[in-house]
């Protein structure tokens, strides 16, 4: 194996930039202290030059516009420290930066030896440097297997309050060490943008929810706002404006279960922004997030939640996708919210298999094209599922208007309950009409609409459906949802 090293940086942009350092880079065993610096204006860049060439006793710092000089008399017989040179940073004008000390050594190391051993005496503080993670990259006989790792960090508490909320985009840089003598396999910067973005914010204008305790990630306590009747499966609508993050909070229906749990469903729909949606527990941390979909850029999340004891709060973030915002220029722009839980019931013995099959029954982007001559596009799929808890769902995205015929195979040891569900735009979540039909020859169950007979199509329009299927006792047998479609147009029967 190899050590690798990977450095978890946020920028204000989507390029990334060499966050600022002055370090001991000599080939020295024993390192002398360093120092980073962050902007505390994540969109301003600072430029820091370190002068070893002035007269003056101890470190002074002079601000010019968008440029820091740290001088010190480098020759002097009692050189300042590298304490000195974090102090003079952090107390220069404006606050501009965060320095602080880099792990190496200790701050009351000679600041002339580091700059004795620096590579440059300038650095420009644009991204802002989280943390770093040392982590062993396990040898294998597959080259090109994936491997995973986690880097968690806190961002420092620096930034200007004037300059939130920041949307910052992480960045990782990934490090091998290379033993000497050996060519790296790769050469070029390895830096890697990650799929989303994080929210700093400001914990003084956040809000605190007094039911939970949790401090949530607003920017204002109107961000924020309750939601009732979940077990109805309501459709809400809000608003959000640029600069806003909103939170909604929601509790799972007490089921009178040892401990309450529900599969989850959370569909956003907004013809006027780009949205992202998380999901957060009761305690405020993250449990899953979503952006484009089957639905294109509306969210959808789906998973299992479980309440932490007697708190079964969990909260809802939607946010802009967009890094500029650019499509909440026009002010308030709304959005539909909808929540649907299935519950484990108290004579449940665990909660139903959740199947996310999202969008594959479309493993194409474009539209149907409407041009006559044009050959239909069709799509088989076979989604399995399990009933060995006796409950089941199915979730499954309809990108565009199609016939659609579903089937379940094989036959249950016992009566199964099924229930279809749509959940469509501007309508209130409703079940799909259908008769459940056993097809003999090919030992299935055909859930054709009511009148029809097994080769009759559903014709459905786009949006979220489910499939919930409830055994009446426990089948370990291999189950597969059956769905044939047939992508049309608007206007065809």
């Amino acid at each position: 194996g190899r050590t690798v090293e990977i450095d978890l940086a946020l920028s204000a942009d989507t390029d990334f930039n060499e966050p600022a350092y002055f370090q001991d880079t000599s080939s020295n065993t024993t390192k002398v202290a360093g120092v980073r610096v962050n902007p505390t204006v994540p969109s301003r860049a600072i430029t820091i030059t370190i002068d070893d060439s002035g007269s003056n006793t101890g470190v002074t710092a002079t601000v010019f516009a968008n440029t820091i000089t740290a001088r010190f008399n480098g020759s002097s017989s009692t050189p300042p420290t590298v304490n000195d040179l974090i102090n003079a940073l952090n107390g220069s004008q404006g606050g501009l930066v965060d320095a602080f000390h880099d792990g190496v050594g200790s701050t009351s190391d000679s600041l002339a030896t580091l700059v004795q051993r620096l590579t440059s005496k300038t650095a420009t503080a644009q991204d802002i440097y989280v943390t770093t993670r040392s982590v062993t990259y396990a040898q294998n006989t597959q080259p090109a297997r994936e491997q995973s790792f986690s880097v968690t960090g806190t961002v420092r508490n620096t930034i200007q309050s004037t300059s939130l909320p920041a949307k910052l985009i992480p960045f990782f840089r990934i490090r091998p060490s290379v033993p000497s003598g050996e060519a790296a396999d790769n050469t070029r910067n390895n830096t890697r943008q990650a799929s989303n973005f994080l929210r700093v914010y400001s914990r003084t204008d956040a809000f605190f929810d007094t039911n939970t305790g949790v401090r949530l990630p607003t920017t204002g306590s109107t961000d924020f706002a309750q939601l009732d009747a979940v077990t109805q499966r309501p459709v809400n609508t809000g608003s959000i404006q640029q600069g806003q993050q909103r939170v909604f909070s929601f509790e799972l229906p007490d089921t009178a279960a040892t401990n309450d749990e529900s599969q989850l469903l959370v569909v956003l729909r907004s013809d006027d922004f780009d949205a992202h949606l998380d999901l957060l527990s009761g305690t405020g941390s993250y449990i899953t997030g979503s952006d484009d979909n089957g639905l294109g850029t509306n969210p959808i999340v789906y998973s299992p939640a479980s309440a932490a004891g007697a708190n079964r709060t969990f909260y809802l973030v939607v946010s802009p996708a967009r890094f500029d915002e650019s499509d909440l220029t026009s002010g308030n722009e709304t959005f539909e919210l909808t929540i649907s839980v299935n519950s484990k019931q108290g004579t449940d013995a665990a909660l139903l298999n959740g199947v996310k099959a999202d969008n594959l029954l479309s493993a194409i982007n474009a539209r149907y094209d409407p041009v006559a001559t044009a050959p239909r596009i069709e799509n088989n799929v076979l989604i399995p599922f399990s009933l060995a808890n006796r409950k089941a769902e199915v979730m499954f995205v309809l990108p565009q208007r199609a016939r659609v015929k579903l089937a379940s195979k094989p036959v249950a040891s016992s009566g199964v309950t099924v229930t279809i569900t749509s959940f469509l735009q501007n309508q209130v979540p409703s079940p799909v009409d259908f008769q459940a039909v056993l097809d003999p020859v090919a030992s299935r169950i055909v859930y054709r609409p009511s009148g029809g007979d097994v080769d009759t199509s559903h014709l459905l329009e786009p949006g979220v459906y489910t499939v919930a299927f409830e055994a009446g006792l426990a089948d370990t047998q291999n189950f597969r949802l059956e769905l044939e479609t047939e992508f049309i147009t608007d206007t065809q029967q």
